[in-house]
């Protein structure tokens, strides 16, 4: 059994774990811890949908990012559904991550708000709860968007990642749902130090 095999037996038990976690705390954080009230029980349970979101895209999706020679691809070994779905499923798990890392930000001030300057909180407060919630989607929609219109397979970046991943996954790219992004500056740089050579 390949290690990458390992990787999706071991998240699909971290999802039942993390779900039953999740569930029994956002139980507890809205019907009866009562020292978490107004916006910071909102954002607790908020990163909690997140994280289990998160958890279920990649147990579905079966993401996997692999780093090759100034490469990286984002691909899929879920080969059950179509491919451009598969496809859309790692960008939205991408954008998840971004709307999280986006939340740990806003927790973060919030809470430095509360500590420091509590006048700065009530912003947070009311309707600024769906601001910070906009926020957040606001930025992973942007990731998801950018990442899947700028992203998307080519000829020049399979032939260049072809080989790597048939060794390292046995798996033919052109048949998986994936994403790459190349470094074009040491290609580049490859090419005028030719050039000036020349010259």
């Amino acid at each position: 059994m390949a290690l990458y095999e390992y990787a999706s037996k071991f998240a699909k038990i971290c999802f039942c774990v993390g779900f039953l976690t999740n569930f029994f705390l956002q139980y507890m954080t809205v019907f009866h811890i009562k020292k978490i009230t107004g916006t910071y029980r909102i954002m607790v349970v908020f990163f909690s949908m997140l994280g289990t979101f998160f958890s279920g895209t990649d147990v579905y999706f079966k993401p996997f990012t692999h780093n090759y020679n100034n490469a990286m691809v984002f691909f899929s070994l879920n080969v059950w559904e179509h491919q451009s779905f598969v496809q859309f499923g790692i960008a939205l798990y991408g954008a998840t991550y971004q709307s999280i890392i986006a939340n740990i930000a806003i927790q973060f001030a919030y809470r430095y708000s509360i500590l420091f300057k509590p006048t700065l909180a009530a912003m947070f407060d009311g309707k600024g709860v769906f601001i910070w919630i906009a926020y957040s989607s606001l930025i992973g929609a942007l990731y998801l968007s950018s990442f899947y219109l700028f992203c998307q397979p080519d000829q020049f970046g399979d032939d260049y990642v072809k080989e790597e991943i048939l060794k390292r996954y046995e798996l033919d790219i052109k048949s998986a749902p994936r994403f790459l992004i190349i470094s074009l500056v040491s290609i580049l740089c490859f090419f005028l130090t030719i050039t000036c050579f020349l010259i």
